[in-house]
């Protein structure tokens, strides 16, 4: 196989590049582990198998996992610009994964980072499924909103609240359940306050 590009992309737990081989292009991610890299991979083709839209596995050696490049804009890439049909399609993809259940639990993607969603224009793709666990669905929910509000966009608070309750409605459609908005509130206080713990861990200690 001929490489014609590289790109590493960004990723605080693993190497993550973008390969380009003639007409193709897939991800390749590095793992710490071979067991993270099969886990991974297993959960992947769990989704795939429930219909759930994430890149194909194309391949897995040792610590390393080769997937499908999913053509498109992050979330994260999305948030500021006017056009807000990605939240149909998100609010939809998360139906389509809390319909899993084991028990009276809900699969959830437990990482709900807006870079970790891709938009094609028509429908979302989720990456990045280290983290799946069963669960709570108002988890999910929660961080998902907790990012929309915590994103670096210049739109107003206003502005992004509007985008959580487009996102919440489509789900509530899609997932034939009723959403309820102060269980959300809830869950996003305590993803808020998780995530001033992550960025107190990793911020220098200069005394």
């Amino acid at each position: 196989m001929m490489i014609h590009g590289f790109k590493r992309l960004e990723s605080k737990r693993n190497h993550v590049y973008l390969i380009q081989s003639g007409t193709e292009s897939f991800i390749v991610k590095v793992h710490k582990t071979s067991e993270k890299s099969y886990l991974e991979s297993e959960n992947v083709k769990l989704l795939r198998d429930k219909g759930v839209r994430v890149p194909r596995i194309l391949g897995v050696s040792k610590n390393i996992l080769i997937e499908e490049f999913i053509e498109g804009k992050t979330i994260g890439d999305l948030i500021s610009r006017a056009d807000t049909t990605w939240t149909e399609s998100l609010g939809k993809w998360f139906s389509e994964i809390h319909s899993i259940k084991k028990q009276s639990k809900t699969l959830l993607k437990g990482d709900c980072n807006l870079k970790n969603f891709i938009f094609t224009e028509k429908e979302i793709f989720g990456v990045d499924f280290e983290y799946i666990h069963y669960g709570n669905p108002y988890d999910d929910l929660g961080k998902l909103c907790f990012f929309i509000m915590d994103s670096n966009s210049q739109m107003s608070m206003n502005d992004k609240k509007h985008l959580i309750k487009r996102f919440l409605s489509a789900y509530e459609d899609h997932s034939k359940t009723v959403v309820n908005p102060k269980i959300v509130a809830e869950y996003m206080e305590i993803e808020k306050k998780g995530a001033l713990i992550r960025r107190e861990r990793h911020t220098p200690k200069w005394l």
